[in-house]
């Protein structure tokens, strides 16, 4: 692997002054590089600097990344459920029949329950390979390729979702000012993503599981996303805080891998553990309350006006 990497500004405000956070690793696959994490000093946005350029950025997301699979596993099966229920709460806030465009949608696991919701849907995804899996196995209208180069009208979608998808893009701002232009007015968006906040990344750092070097290029908090929706016409309606105990799981398991090696039990910590999986729940309760989870999912409208 050839990593060729760029230097960028702050996508928010555009300055170039930042503050070093960190340095981490590609974790999920053992890929090669070290990254490093900064903070914009002007607007304290989170983001990858110096990162993996357009012809680097590819050889991260193989056919095989975590997101593109299916299968019937206890894992699949619980992700599938979590899916239907993330639909059911989309189907809430829209009308009958109202149209949805997914950006990042993968395999279509998200754009399939709400086509059951009753919703016509379809999809943009980067991914050649997720994205025919899409259309042939579940007849989804599917886009290949980006917000950029997608051929829908303006005006022409109720809602969009980005669903741990705009934490990936190399500029969020310009991607959200192509999307708002596919929305009617008053049509929502609904943004799910790390949580730069929460507890999680204050405990583990660079063994942090929402890092996902060098794939997140940024990191957000309640806040910075909330100005980033603002600059380009959103009006945030709501902000929730979920409840994930992977951050912990993951977290703690990358941890230990580092300090241990790969040991064999190391492997029960697992999202398809139960055991593990509920002996969380009481600590990510208490961080919803506190509004420090390490996952946020935010519903902003359209304004009146846009940046178009």
């Amino acid at each position: 692997m050839n990593l060729r990497t760029e230097k960028v500004n702050c996508d928010l405000c555009g300055s170039d002054d930042y503050t070093r956070l960190l340095d981490g690793k590609e974790r999920r696959q053992n890929l090669p590089g070290i990254f490093s994490v900064v903070k914009c000093r002007r607007c304290h946005l989170v983001y990858l600097n110096p990162r993996p350029d357009s012809e680097s950025l590819p050889d991260y997301y193989p056919d095989d990344y975590a997101p593109y699979s299916r299968g019937e596993t206890f894992k699949h099966r619980l992700q599938a459920s979590l899916r239907r229920r993330e639909a059911r709460q989309i189907r809430k806030w829209l009308f009958p029949k109202a149209s949805v465009l997914e950006i990042g949608c993968a395999t279509g696991d998200l754009l399939v329950p709400l086509r059951d919701q009753g919703l016509d849907v379809a999809g943009i995804e980067m991914s050649p390979y997720a994205s025919s899996v899409a259309r042939q196995n579940f007849k989804l209208i599917v886009h290949t390729g980006t917000v950029f180069d997608a051929q829908f009208e303006k005006e022409s979608f109720d809602a969009v979702v980005m669903r741990q998808v705009i934490e990936h893009l190399p500029s969020p701002k310009a991607a959200l000012q192509k999307t708002i232009s596919f929305l009617k007015p008053g049509g929502f968006i609904f943004i799910r993503t790390e949580n730069f906040d929460g507890l999680e990344q204050h405990i583990f750092r660079t063994f942090w599981h929402g890092l996902d070097l060098p794939r997140h290029f940024y990191l957000f908090t309640p806040d910075t996303l909330s100005r980033l929706l603002g600059s380009v016409g959103f009006e945030v309606r709501q902000i929730c805080y979920d409840l994930v105990t992977n951050y912990w799981i993951m977290s703690l398991k990358y941890y230990l891998e580092e300090r241990y090696g790969k040991k064999p039990y190391l492997k029960l910590l697992a999202l398809w553990n139960p055991v593990i999986v509920l002996s969380f729940f009481p600590l990510v309760f208490l961080q919803k309350f506190c509004k420090r989870t390490s996952r946020m999912h935010v519903i902003a409208t359209k304004a009146s006006f846009d940046s178009q």
